[in-house]
């Protein structure tokens, strides 16, 4: 995941200056949200692993439920 996402940096880092750099930036970006999204899922589910082992004390705490819902949505979306 971690080479997938620098890879993506750098091809955002070296962007020639052709029509097509909007596209690219624009794919670049989702490549980018969306494996940062996996690497997030990945450490979610290692954290449930901790939890029922009793590794890991779980803590409440309040949550943007709009922030969520957008994120959902702009993964989502083409």
């Amino acid at each position: 995941m971690n080479a997938i996402l620098g890879f993506s940096e750098l091809m955002e880092m070296l962007l020639d200056k052709q029509d097509q750099q909007d596209l690219q930036k624009s794919n670049l970006d989702h490549i980018q949200k969306a494996g940062e999204h996996l690497l997030n899922l990945i450490d979610e589910v290692l954290d449930l692993a901790h939890i029922e082992s009793g590794e890991l004390k779980v803590f409440l705490e309040p949550v943007d439920i709009v922030e969520i819902k957008n994120e959902l949505i702009n993964l989502m979306s083409p």
